[in-house]
């Protein structure tokens, strides 16, 4: 696209005068999608989930044809315990571990074999969506003070050997295999990420955001206890739920700036998601008390180091608008 450079600073113009709260020349679109692009192009939704080429080319012809002034193409969230238990040893190497499902596929999936997800052309079909459920928890309700104790010690040592199943014996030929087949895919994500989003520039799609920055409760109820054990457990430990998630704020806080910094110098977009996803199961009481002061300490430290929170609170969040108004504007 000849005009492709005019373009992005036309949309990068919109965008951010819409997020400074001021009014841009037209209603910015932006657009964070999984599947519709593959069924838009005809393209199995196993494809676009393990073919990085298949990948890229369907986010092409959506760019094309639809002309967004944002979007983000993602993809599962299956590595992201793994990168948590290593951000203790190597902050980049967790990063690179938490964004090998996010952008860079189902690749993780299979190697580590996750207890989490069902993808499609492996436990669902090809055209079905990814599953995602916890049927067993990987972290007891006896376990808290070890998460708050031993942080990396007690996710490498116990959680990661229950939520993989290829890593359930660290010592095992199987598990230093899946360590070794997982390193080759975190090796080859930066070229894949310049790759991708050059021809997508070279197209005037702006890349919305390739950065996140998850909230602890949600990473609790997500990952390790699930969402119905933790309903109870903010009531039967309340002290020890907040105590984790005061544990596991900071780290990640930090995994958001360092994404938010690869993002910004690939992509040039400052946004860093914030998925949010316990808001609709919860009193505006309970919020306040278990959710929202660490989701405000994690968007406070986003905005002080020059990005800009893109808050996606999932479901129904009208119970919770007197206090949303508490986060900075813009």
């Amino acid at each position: 696209m000849d005009n492709a450079e005019e373009l992005i600073k036309a949309k990068i113009e919109r965008l951010e005068t819409a997020t400074a709260v001021k009014e841009p020349d037209r209603v910015p679109i932006g657009i964070a999608t999984t599947y519709f692009p593959a069924k838009y192009a005809g393209v199995s939704y196993e494809n676009v989930w393990y073919d990085n080429n298949k990948y890229t080319e369907v986010g092409i012809k959506f760019a094309r044809d639809f002309n967004w002034d944002a979007v983000s193409l993602h993809r599962s969230f299956e590595s992201i315990p793994l990168g948590l238990a290593l951000a203790g040893f190597d902050t980049e190497l967790a990063v690179g571990v938490v964004v090998s499902s996010v952008l860079a596929g189902g690749a993780s999936h299979d190697i580590l074999g996750d207890v989490y997800s069902s993808n499609p052309g492996r436990e669902v079909g090809e055209n079905n969506e990814s599953q995602w459920v916890i049927e067993k928890p990987v972290m007891n309700d006896d376990e808290y003070d070890r998460l708050i104790e031993q942080p990396f010690d007690f996710l490498m040592g116990t959680v990661i050997p229950r939520a993989y199943k290829n890593l359930a014996d660290l010592n095992s030929p199987t598990a230093v295999g899946a360590l070794l087949k997982m390193g080759q895919e975190v090796a080859k994500f930066p070229n894949f990420l310049m790759d991708f989003v050059g021809k997508w520039k070279a197209e005037a799609w702006l890349p919305w955001y390739y950065a996140v920055a998850c909230n602890p409760l949600d990473t609790l109820g997500a990952f390790l206890r699930d969402f119905d054990k933790l309903s109870l457990d903010i009531y039967r430990m309340p002290d020890k739920v907040k105590k984790a998630c005061e544990i596991i704020t900071p780290v990640l806080a930090t995994i958001g700036k360092v994404t938010g910094a690869i993002s910004r110098d690939v992509t040039g977009s400052r946004r860093v998601f914030c998925p949010i996803w316990y808001n609709t199961y919860l009193s505006p009481e309970k919020f306040r008390e278990f959710h929202f002061p660490y989701i405000k300490q994690i968007v406070n430290e986003l905005i002080e180091a020059g990005f800009t929170p893109l808050m996606s609170f999932q479901g129904r969040s009208d119970h919770l608008l007197d206090q949303l108004k508490e986060l900075p504007e813009g």
